[in-house]
């Protein structure tokens, strides 16, 4: 997560936060972005994806079929008109059918 939030500020994004599972990263997190609301939470069972206009996720998860349950999760939940900005490295095009 460490360009992200100067990223997201540097296009004009004015509510930034983000979301960990682990909270030693979520201290962390708070010291490394003092300005940045950071959720200690699941991906797969975080509530507050519709507060957001921009999402973003980078190889959250390593399991492929939990992966594609929170992709759901995020996509149902997120707000309408709301960009999705999602990576993952093992996941292939047929994967996200699923969804």
């Amino acid at each position: 997560m460490p360009l992200i939030p100067q990223i997201m500020k540097d296009i004009g994004c004015k509510k930034v936060a983000g979301l960990e599972y682990n909270q030693v990263l979520v201290e962390k997190s708070k010291q490394d972005f003092r300005d940045i609301k950071i959720h200690c939470g699941n991906m797969l069972t975080f509530t507050g994806y519709e507060q957001y206009d921009i999402l973003y996720a980078y190889n959250p998860l390593r399991d492929d079929n939990l992966m594609i349950e929170a992709l759901y999760h995020i996509i149902k939940n997120m707000k309408v008109g709301a960009s999705f900005y999602f990576y993952n490295a093992r996941l292939k095009r047929e994967d996200l059918k699923k969804i």
